[in-house]
């Protein structure tokens, strides 16, 4: 079972190794229905998963068919509810008291126990932040929930942390036996808007890092694998300024940026349940993946003619002849590969102004 607001790459992945698989994700796409043995949809909006939703749909699956779950950033504020699910299944993943302590005040704590650079935070408001701060909610994902600061009242699941200028970077990484493999560097990609200025739009995977910066980042992840018992895929978000390595958050999960990378999911059950692990990072190219996400209200038909590049890609509803998507909600993900990173981005780039036209032409 796989289980994340997009389950599509997970999903492949897991096929590709053999695997019938089941999804619970907020999309149920045309390409994790076509390749899904069960596509499940629950409900999700800006505050994350509904949980009564959730476990609506979550009970009435057949849990005997399932031998474990692997998931995503739905739990990232609700590590509740994933407990909620360990307990009727097996979690092939970090345990919900991890996912807890790395989406807390304790996670800042563990980094200045040793000693790891992070922006300064607040947990509180007060007189001397102004310009340059930001306001992040705890477990947050995806970025819609980053606001630059004003002087308001806001609610007590937020934290204040100082804006630092800089490349958006981060390490996937394969935790086991209290070590940290390396199994890429990625450079983020945004789509802001003004009432979403940090919204995460995709990433650029295999790029090349200054040795000091990728020496920074695993470092960070080995002192991280080791204090909280990490297993399995994870992730260190960072900014790297050119001559200093700033961590924002770890995601103990799956992340999207296992979908730039080939024979992930192998390497990350083997760790899941104490096999010896398998991991090779001899690539020789570089993938991109970008959410296109729509600019004003929009009616696409059923039969619309969609780039063999594009996927992710919304299903209409039975005996409909089009589908509606919202302003600002996703449309689609454009990937590219290439040679290597600076040239997938390059082409990423290409086919996103290519898709837009084509949509722009069935306004």
């Amino acid at each position: 079972m796989i289980i994340a607001p997009s389950a599509r790459a997970y999903a492949q992945a897991a096929v590709f190794c053999g695997f019938e698989v089941i999804t619970l994700d907020a999309f149920a796409d045309v390409q994790t229905r076509a390749i899904a043995k069960q596509a499940c949809q629950f409900a999700y909006d800006s505050h994350g998963v509904n949980e009564a939703d959730f476990k609506r749909v979550f009970l009435q699956l057949d849990l005997t068919r399932v031998h474990g779950v692997l998931y995503g950033s739905c739990f990232d504020s609700k590590p509740d509810l994933l407990r909620w699910v360990a307990q009727r299944t097996r979690l092939l993943g970090n345990t919900p008291e991890v996912m807890q302590g790395a989406k807390s005040a304790a996670f800042f704590a563990l980094l200045d126990r040793f000693e790891i650079q992070h922006p300064d935070v607040y947990f509180q408001g007060n007189n001397q932040m102004c310009e340059g701060w930001l306001v992040k909610q705890f477990g947050g994902a995806g970025g819609t929930h980053v606001r630059h600061y004003k002087n308001n009242q806001y609610p007590s699941n937020v934290y204040f942390q100082r804006k630092i200028d800089g490349e958006p970077v981060s390490l996937l990484f394969l935790a086991h036996n209290s070590t940290a493999q390396v199994l890429g560097f990625n450079r983020q990609l945004l789509a802001p808007t003004d009432e979403m200025p940090y919204r995460f739009a995709g990433a650029v995977g295999n790029i090349r890092l200054p040795e000091q910066a990728q020496y920074a980042l695993l470092e960070v992840a080995q002192q991280l694998t080791q204090a909280l018992g990490l297993r399995g895929m994870n992730s260190l978000d960072a900014i790297w300024t050119g001559s200093a390595l700033f961590v924002l958050e770890l995601n103990p999960r799956l992340s999207a940026t296992c979908a730039l990378y080939p024979n992930w999911l192998t390497a990350h059950l083997q760790a899941c349940v104490g096999e010896a692990v398998c991991l090779s990072r001899k690539l020789h190219h570089a993938c991109a993946e970008m959410i296109n996400y729509a600019e004003f209200d929009m009616t696409i038909p059923t039969d619309f003619s969609w780039p063999n590049w594009v996927t992710d890609t919304p299903p209409a509803e039975d005996k409909k002849t089009s589908v509606t998507i919202s302003k600002n909600q996703p449309v689609c993900s454009v990937r590219a590969e290439a040679d290597d990173a600076e040239a997938a981005y390059i082409l990423l780039q290409q086919r996103m102004i290519s898709l837009k036209k084509l949509l722009e032409s069935i306004k």
